[in-house]
């Protein structure tokens, strides 16, 4: 006679949740070094992107990684957008720092 009571779920808490799972950190998108020297507007191909490193390597530890000489103003500005805002592409920017770091092996 008292059974349970049906749950009755708002819009709005759905898209509450949703919202909460876009944001957290776990499931940010992943992204790899093509997609990051796509979006640079640089060639992605493995090989190009080897030249890259290789030819920029290694980057003076004084000089922070969006202030290296060899990127363009909308370049440096991705760069330096993404990393402060901790935003998707911040992880693969991280990767780029320490590889323009290391010494580039023959």
């Amino acid at each position: 006679m008292f059974g349970p009571r049906p749950v009755r779920i708002h819009a709005t808490a759905i898209e509450r949740s949703s919202a909460c799972k876009e944001r957290t950190p776990w499931k940010r998108p992943y992204h790899r070094f093509t997609e990051l020297f796509q979006q640079l507007g640089l060639s992605a191909d493995i090989d190009s992107i080897k030249q890259f490193v290789a030819d920029h390597s290694p980057l003076d530890p004084a000089i922070r990684l969006e202030n290296a000489p060899f990127w363009n103003e909308s370049q440096a500005d991705f760069l330096r957008d993404e990393v402060q805002q901790d935003a998707d592409w911040a992880e693969v920017i991280d990767q780029l720092n320490v590889a323009l770091r290391r010494k580039a092996t023959p």
